[in-house]
């Protein structure tokens, strides 16, 4: 009962249904940088220590004088917690702060709230703009005063 054009229309809805997934996966790409999909969730991609890799203030890559002055060490677990060790690379002396992470802005920022004026910003309080994450590699903006400053880390 079939004639040519239904055998045609049904050989092709394979087609169709892959075209489909296709424009659906990469209309889903959360972050800018990415990943298009990930099968480990954003707080388990979140969950690591971390380390500067570069840093760049308004456009300008400084992370060799960053990483020249200071060894940062962000610990971030999928329980809200953050450590935060810092270690003046000259002297020697360091400190670490405790403090707290979560999802915001539909889970495209991070908020951390460290104790003490101990953050990228400088205030204790950051707002991370995700630009990628993945597991070994996050990447983000923060405000300093008025410098933007766009961060690459990756696991110590």
């Amino acid at each position: 009962f079939l004639d040519s054009s239904s055998n045609t229309l049904i050989n092709s809805l394979p087609i169709i249904f892959l075209a489909l997934i296709v424009v659906t996966i990469s209309g889903c790409k959360k972050y800018d940088e990415g990943p298009a999909i990930s099968l480990l969730s954003k707080k388990a991609r979140v969950d690591n220590t971390w380390k500067i890799e570069k840093y760049y203030e308004n456009g300008v890559d400084l992370t060799a004088a960053v990483l020249a002055a200071d060894d940062i060490t962000v610990d971030l677990n999928k329980d809200g917690t953050v450590t935060w060790t810092e270690i003046d690379t000259q002297s020697g002396n360091g400190s670490t702060k405790t403090g707290t992470w979560e999802f915001t802005n539909e889970k495209e920022s991070i908020l951390v709230n460290i104790s003490g004026d101990v953050s990228f910003s400088g205030s204790g309080s950051d707002v991370w703009n995700i630009l990628k994450l993945k597991n070994k590699e996050m990447w983000f903006t923060v405000m300093n005063g008025s410098d933007n400053v766009e961060i690459h880390l990756k696991p110590r």
